[in-house]
């Protein structure tokens, strides 16, 4: 019922009050004339073209429909306010469906209703793809993009949002990736830390922070690539290793605790001894405490494993054997020095004599071994500290007493008493006896094999420490109170 009809193309038909159509009605043409664009039939109304509303309107401002508008030639339905395309029964406001070759039916459709991710009405919008679940009939989920807000949009000024990307895996569709408001890229996790943020939980598989760095296993990459973990090379890889550059000789830099010495990177520090490679407890620094045996079989990673570190401020770690010493730095990826190498990197080291202390090379026949770095007196010319004095130190390699010379009186000076050039340093039982902890009887022993150590310890008499010192005193199973040792590897 209407107050006037205007129908387009026919100009001048007006009602006068109403107009009732109770049989078959044409706009538009006769008898012999094109097709009609408006037909009236019992209980329906039907129309070719379209409808343009000018400057008229009905019910004063807007047109109302009781029921639903269908346009059954282009797969077009309006149920209750619900838009459907390819379907006769939408079920949101805009739902899109459609045959794909393969038979199954898919749909797609936009919603404003509860969100799986938050199962909060209203709180956000989704677009979700939906397929016809073999042998049952019925659509399901198979994944959504949702727009969600992270403030309140009707009084922030700043409004905020984020989107998701849900997908379903055998299961209800859950969340995958998300985008934040300030544009950092979620993968397996809802708040991602940085640009890129992939895996869950507190620390991320891998990072990218907005700077560029790349982080495995940390939150906070210090450089741009920083791995906390393991990894598989072709090459070995230090703990704490910084790759500054590639060296034209193909070398690789040393890390900062460690000094360059040709073809080998060693510890700047005499070492310490701890339970991790990183933080943890100290090992050996006042006694022997160390929870793996003297053998060092069972010091190796997966049993009771010890790690060597060039750290700054600590007493160096002493008490242990050989063995003990060897398995440390092989669990760092190092190795004990080789005596020549350790000749090398003493080099230049200023050898004030006996009786001094620290900052100088500690030779002070008592007070104990050096703090780390407090040895500035007393370095190379490659950086080293304290390879003079504070503890003798453990090479890699090991010789044999012969027993020509006893225990007793086994220390005599290079070249003789009195030799300027090579500092009065002291050579100790070079083809003695070896001095054992496992006989309390007899402890020296002919033809026990010794390791050697190197450049004397704060119980050296007089001028015997010095870059030259040299002792075969004690076998590799021995363990002494001024006995040290130093890690490196090759470059």
């Amino acid at each position: 019922m209407m107050d006037d009809l205007t129908v387009l193309g026919v100009e001048g038909i007006f009602a006068d009050a109403d107009v009732e159509i109770a049989g078959f009605t044409t706009f538009g043409s006769t008898i012999g004339a094109p097709a009609p664009i408006i037909g009236v039939e019992p209980g329906a109304l039907w129309l070719k073209g379209g409808i343009e509303a000018l400057k008229y309107s009905v019910f004063g401002s807007s047109v109302t429909i009781i029921g639903g508008v269908r346009f059954p030639a282009f797969g077009i339905w309006d149920i209750a306010g619900n838009v459907g395309i390819g379907t006769t029964g939408p079920e949101v406001k805009l739902e899109i469906s459609d045959l794909v070759p393969d038979n199954d039916f898919a749909a797609m459709y936009i919603s404003n209703t509860d969100d799986p991710a938050t199962s909060e009405t209203g709180q956000a919008v989704s677009i979700v793809g939906r397929l016809l679940k073999s042998g049952s009939g019925t659509l399901e989920d198979a994944g959504r993009i949702t727009f969600g807000k992270d403030d309140d949009f009707t009084t922030s000024t700043r409004r905020k949002g984020h989107i998701r990307f849900l997908v379903a895996n055998q299961n209800p569709v859950e969340e995958k990736m998300r985008i934040t408001s300030s544009g950092n890229v979620g993968i397996a996790t809802t708040t991602p830390q940085g640009l890129l943020h992939v895996g869950s939980g507190a620390t991320p598989g891998l990072l990218v922070t907005p700077g560029g760095n790349v982080g495995i296993g940390t939150i906070s990459p210090a450089a741009k690539l920083e791995v906390n973990g393991n990894i598989i090379a072709s090459l070995p890889v230090q703990p704490d290793h910084v790759v500054t550059k590639e060296y034209a000789d193909g070398l690789r830099p040393c890390t900062a605790d460690m000094v360059e010495v040709g073809a080998w990177c060693v510890d700047k520090y005499e070492a310490s001894v701890w339970d991790a490679p990183t933080g943890g407890t100290q090992y050996g620094s006042g006694g022997d405490d160390y929870l793996c045996q003297d053998n060092g079989q069972d010091c190796a990673p997966g049993l009771n494993p010890i790690y060597a570190r060039s750290e700054l401020g600590v007493t160096p770690s002493r008490f242990l054997t050989w063995f003990q010493a060897n398995m440390a730095c092989a669990n760092v990826g190092k190795e004990l020095l080789p005596n020549h190498i350790w000749q090398i990197a003493a080099t230049g080291t200023s050898d004030p004599g006996g009786g001094f202390a620290a900052p100088n090379c500690n030779t002070l026949n008592g007070g104990g071994p050096t703090t780390t770095g407090a040895g500035t007196g007393c370095v190379s010319s490659f950086g080293a500290e304290d390879m003079i004095g504070s503890l003798w130190e453990m090479v890699a390699d090991w010789t044999v007493g012969a027993g020509s010379v006893t225990a007793s009186g086994g220390g005599i000076t290079w070249d003789g008493a009195g030799s300027s050039e090579f500092g009065d340093d002291g050579m100790y039982n070079v083809g003695g006896e070896g001095y054992t902890n496992f006989d309390a009887i007899n402890q020296w022993w002919a033809g026990q094999v010794v390791m050697v150590s190197r450049g004397g310890s704060w119980q050296t008499a007089g001028d015997y420490g010095g870059v030259f010192a040299y002792d075969t005193w004690y076998s590799p199973s021995s363990t002494r109170e001024d006995y040290g040792f130093r890690c490196g590897r090759r470059r």
